[in-house]
């Protein structure tokens, strides 16, 4: 019973030290990596959850890119900042 417990536990942890590794990484602002879980549990729902987020930080940072090429790093940071919303008014 012992080794089960050890094993299930190993199962456990390793995954979730590995995205512990990477949030670190994706803090200082390396986004090359992905998550490598692949389990079926809530864990490995966690870690697809995690390649999202990279995803979007990489397009946040591609329309930062994009907007600083036309206007100041300022007006972008403002601009991001902001729920934008579509639309227009009639006059």
């Amino acid at each position: 019973a012992l080794f089960l417990i050890f094993v299930f536990s190993i199962t456990l942890t390793t995954p979730i030290e590995a995205l512990a590794d990477l949030a670190g990484r994706v803090a200082k602002g390396d986004f090359t990596m992905k998550s490598s879980v692949r389990s079926r549990d809530e864990v490995g729902e966690l870690g697809q959850a995690f390649n999202k987020m990279i995803d979007g930080l990489i397009e946040r940072d591609k329309v930062k890119t994009l907007f600083s090429k036309f206007h100041g790093s300022s007006v972008t940071d403002d601009l991001l900042k902001r729920d934008l919303e579509l639309g227009g008014s009639k006059n």
